[in-house]
């Protein structure tokens, strides 16, 4: 269910209530433009995009590859025009912030996630759901096995 899900979000936004209700579309390597503060279209591709009724959360993965030159800046202004409340997280190994945020905006923006937090709120929330075999079940508890080897239990 969206047990993984809220607890993701509420993780990096307490209190706010964002993706609680309604469908919810996840797509991976996705493209956008849009303009940033002085007009000038900026594209970039997302690794993952949640998008929901009341909000969109734009997450960027970094394992082994560094950042590409203005990376996070692109990602955030190709983003930011689009309807609705918009997210941006960055989410690596240690949860360091992005090195290519540059402006003050998009510094404020993304909000960071370590692997090890990641873990920790998908045993969470596989731990809470209804022991029963299913194909989400098997891949969490699959992607849990791998987040241990890479990360630590």
């Amino acid at each position: 269910g969206r047990e993984f899900l809220n607890r993701f979000v509420e993780s990096l936004w307490p209190g706010e209530r964002l993706l609680l209700s309604g469908p919810v579309f996840v797509e991976t390597e996705v493209t956008r433009s849009g303009p940033d503060d002085s007009n000038v279209l900026r594209e970039a591709r997302a690794d993952i995009v949640i998008r929901g009724e009341d909000a969109t959360v734009v997450i960027e993965n970094k394992l082994d590859a560094g950042e590409q030159p203005g990376q996070c800046e692109r990602l955030y202004w190709a983003w930011a025009d689009r309807p609705g409340d918009t997210r941006w997280v960055f989410l690596s190994p240690s949860g360091r912030a992005p090195l290519t945020a540059v402006s003050a905006v998009s510094k404020s923006a993304w909000q960071t996630m370590s692997y090890a937090h990641l873990r920790g709120i998908l045993a969470e929330a596989a731990e809470a759901a209804t022991p029963r075999p299913t194909i989400g079940r098997s891949t969490a508890v699959q992607y849990l096995a791998t987040l241990a080897r890479a990360v630590g239990p």
